[in-house]
Parts: C-alpha cells; sequence; structure tokens
C-alpha cells in the first residue's frame, strides 16, 4: 500500500465485545492486531493508522464502548470516537427504531449527530462524551 502511495490510514472498529462482534459479523480483536501488526510490518507506523470507534449503537453499554476505546488505547493508535446515527434500511435500523426514546422512523432530523438517538440509562451523553475526551488523548 505504501509503495501505491497511501500514507495515512483510516478505517473503523465497532466494538471489542467478542459477542457483538459474532452476533455482528465484525472483525474479531485478534484478527484487528494480526491486520495491524501486517500494516506495522508494511511500513506504516501508529502515526499513519487511525481507527474510527462507532459508539452508542442501540442497547450498547457504555463498559462496552468503553472497553472498545481501551482496546484501541492499548494499540497505541490514534482513535475518533462517532456516535451511531441510525440509517433507514440498514441492518441496525428496525433495532434503533425500537430502542431509540425519539420518534426516528417518522423524523429524519433525529438521525443525525445532534442527539444520542439510543441513550439510555446505561449509556448517556455525559458517558458518550466522555469517551470522547478518552479519544482525543490518542491524537
Amino acid at each position: 500500500m505504501i509503495c501505491a502511495g497511501f500514507k495515512k490510514l483510516r478505517f473503523g472498529f465497532e466494538y471489542s465485545d467478542q459477542t457483538l462482534q459474532k452476533n455482528d459479523g465484525k472483525i474479531t480483536n485478534r484478527e484487528f492486531k494480526n491486520k495491524i501488526k501486517i500494516l506495522r510490518k508494511s511500513g506504516f507506523t501508529s502515526e499513519d493508522i487511525g481507527i474510527n470507534v462507532m459508539a452508542g449503537t442501540p442497547g450498547q453499554t457504555f463498559e462496552s464502548a468503553f472497553d472498545t476505546v481501551k482496546f484501541i488505547q492499548d494499540t497505541d493508535l490514534k482513535m475518533h470516537v462517532s456516535e451511531y446515527s441510525p440509517i433507514p434500511g440498514t441492518g441496525l435500523w428496525d433495532k434503533a427504531v425500537e430502542f431509540s426514546g425519539y420518534d426516528i422512523k417518522e423524523e429524519p432530523l433525529f438521525h443525525n449527530n445532534t442527539l444520542f438517538p439510543c441513550e439510555w440509562k446505561k449509556f448517556t451523553m455525559e458517558q458518550l462524551n466522555f469517551l470522547k475526551a478518552e479519544a482525543r488523548k490518542t491524537l
């Protein structure tokens, strides 16, 4: 990739919770670490690799999201935390409609990140802001 001119890489890692990974068909922690190892062997440094972590999927707890942030911090990579935005037609849409305290099915303005559409007692906006601050420490 370096030979092809890639200088910086950015990709997503939704969660380190192995149950969620399995249920949603996501990359495992082991696969993630192996991919990072390959990228480093190819010449990419921690400064060249950035990870976007999505937090606040329907039913996700703060603890699960915090564990993901700590997992990425342990890899010494740059990280950005983004809140989940429900999008009609996606795999999590029906669960988001059911889970959200807002009428996201009828009001498209609730799809953006001006609010936390899947906020609940086990993952609040205050906790999301804490995670974002933790992620900024990696920049």
